[in-house]
């Protein structure tokens, strides 16, 4: 089974996100994500993964956890990280159409895909702070 690190990067109250240019399913906004290469761990291969599709740089904080993907025959990684340096534009121009900062409660309206629990409880109790 394929596994993929999925990275929610945090920058102030602001989670980047990423447009795919073709939809999978009813995937089409969705955090900086990508394969885990063998002898990688899954928390660098979530920072790796969000330099090489939008310049930014993170480093992590603390992992959400892991799941079988319910839609599709991947295992997922979650980490949330923190924002370092970088300018987000779309880097990897062949999987994406655009990049943004969006609120928790943009993420809300843009994910339509299936939500890992742990992530939408966190964005949750951010919109309450």
């Amino acid at each position: 089974m394929k596994k993929i690190a999925v990275s929610v990067v945090k920058k102030d109250d602001k989670y980047l996100l990423v447009k795919r240019r073709q939809k999978e399913g009813n995937l089409l906004w969705q955090f900086p994500s990508g394969g885990i290469e063998e002898n990688e761990n899954d928390d660098s291969a979530a920072i790796r993964e969000t330099f090489e599709e939008t310049g930014v740089v993170c480093k992590p904080l603390f992992k959400f956890g892991e799941r079988e993907h319910p839609d599709f025959p991947v295992k997922l990684f979650y980490w949330l990280n923190e924002y370092i340096a970088g300018e987000a534009f779309v880097k990897d121009n062949e999987e994406l159409s655009e990049v943004k900062w969006c609120s928790a409660n943009e993420v809300f309206d843009l994910i339509t895909s299936n939500l890992y629990e742990k992530i939408k409880e966190y964005l949750e109790k951010q919109l309450t702070k």
